[in-house]
């Protein structure tokens, strides 16, 4: 049975802006004309229809589109929604029928963005609920406009994967910075369109006749993404494999699993070694230094693997740290060298052992500026112990503080010392920077700072 909708949007409450058509002289002269819309809704397909005329194009279309594209008015923009495939696809046709543009949005991050269809489908209430309508039955629960998570990309995602649980669409193993699924992921994908069908899926993918492991599929049916990982878990205790299975970060396991296929062997040695429960406790509780371990006992010698294994992951990972001292050389384009002004010691660090000392000294994370960080770093003392650190991109000051990351400003003495020192190699301070207007508000000059860093005001 098909079902049909009319509908009329006017685009001035949406955040759209006005552009002139190629052949306008002036954008926006006269008030947008309304935008029609027809729904049609079969259990095939659903399309949304909706018709531009030419007064209404700069604000129905994105700005490079009215440009680059030979546009004949009045047009009709489609937007359809194959149920039977999952695909997404929308064109543009001129009102002779010939199609201006049109593409698959499937697999499209952020669709559509600047056309006033997809602001009317996430901001306008009746559009709204028409679609939440036409949709419900593709979503487990209540209605998504009631769930406030009706936009072009949950409709799109919804009709590609149909009645799922909800937090099923956070965990599509999507590519980065896309919304496509590349080798195996892509092939369960095309095995997995609607929800009702996962028990055909289950069995064809070989996966444990076991109503616990079974459920928690269910429960959870972004784990068929990765049923070769599960299945390949040197884990046979039931109970070990349903907690694995349920638990809130094992998505981070699975994936760690699928792209470093070589994790297997450390955690079946792990699991042989330490026994099921164990192993599983210790991936529970350190699963972000799985890889690093996992590296640290592959390369170790067959001596020291066994003894690795009945440390803590995290402790294992540091097992192959270098801890000993390294030296840092980093660009130091104003050539400072360690000096005093006053009471204070400027003093330029060179080693990690040096950073790490301040770092420990003025309880924060210097340490990790060593080899982490571009920047030049020079530590302060007073009567022969740390009170600061200042951090230089080039010949601008992009950081100091005191300690525990309080402000350097709490020290006027300092403050000043700090200003002389920066005249002594030339350095600036950015006008824009907090310090800046700080050190301003304590009353010092700070102006010749922002001409040698070449500033106008």
């Amino acid at each position: 049975m098909a079902l049909f909708w009319d509908l009329t949007v006017r685009p001035q409450p949406v955040q759209q802006t006005l552009f002139a058509l190629p052949d306008e002289e002036i954008a926006g002269a006269a008030e947008p004309a309304a935008l029609s819309y027809r729904v049609l809704s079969t259990p095939q397909e659903t399309r949304i229809t909706q018709n531009i005329p030419y007064e209404a194009g700069g604000a129905a279309l994105p700005y490079p589109l009215l440009w680059e594209t030979k546009l004949r008015f009045p047009l009709t923009a489609e937007l359809t929604f194959c149920h039977e495939t999952g695909r997404c696809h929308f064109r543009l046709v001129n009102h002779d029928g010939v199609i201006a543009t049109q593409e698959d949005l499937t697999e499209q991050p952020e669709p559509l963005q600047g056309f006033a269809l997809r602001a009317h489908i996430e901001e306008d209430t009746v559009l709204q609920w028409t679609l939440a309508e036409i949709f419900r039955p593709f979503y487990p629960r209540a209605a998504p406009v009631a769930r406030m998570d009706l936009s072009l990309e949950s409709l799109i995602a919804h009709n590609r994967f149909q009645g799922f649980p909800a937090g099923f669409y956070d965990a599509i193993p999507f590519a980065e910075d896309s919304l496509r699924l590349d080798g195996r992921f892509a092939d369960i994908a095309r095995q997995m369109g609607r929800y009702d069908e996962m028990p055909l899926l289950y069995r064809a993918l070989g996966l444990p006749d076991k109503k616990t492991i079974r459920r928690a599929f269910f429960e959870n049916p972004a784990l068929f993404f990765y049923a070769e990982e599960i299945k390949n878990l040197p884990f046979y205790n039931l109970d070990i494999l349903r907690q694995i299975l349920q638990a809130d970060r094992v998505f981070v396991l699975l994936s760690k699993l699928h792209y470093l296929p070589g994790l297997f062997t450390f955690l079946t040695a792990l699991a042989r070694e330490r026994g099921e429960t164990a192993a599983w406790h210790a991936l529970r509780n350190d699963i972000h230094h799985l890889h690093g371990a996992a590296g640290t006992y592959l390369l170790s010698p067959e001596t020291q693997q066994k003894t690795l294994l009945h440390q803590p992951l995290k402790k294992i990972y540091r097992h192959n740290r270098i801890s000993h001292n390294l030296p840092v050389r980093k660009e130091n384009k104003a050539g400072i060298t360690d000096c005093r002004v006053g009471e204070y010691v400027f003093v330029v660090l060179r080693s990690t052992a040096t950073y790490s000392r301040a770092g420990n000294a003025l309880r924060n994370c210097l340490a990790n500026y060593a080899l982490g960080s571009d920047d030049f770093v020079v530590a302060v003392k007073r009567n022969h112990k740390h009170c600061a650190a200042i951090a230089l991109n080039g010949t601008e000051i992009v950081e100091t503080s005191l300690a525990s990351d309080e402000s350097i400003c709490k020290d006027k003495d300092l403050c000043a010392a700090l200003l002389q020192w920066a005249e002594k190699w030339g350095l600036c301070l950015n006008p824009e920077w907090g310090l800046y207007n700080d050190l301003a508000r304590l009353g010092f000059d700070v102006e010749s700072c922002v001409k040698r860093s070449g500033v106008v005001e």
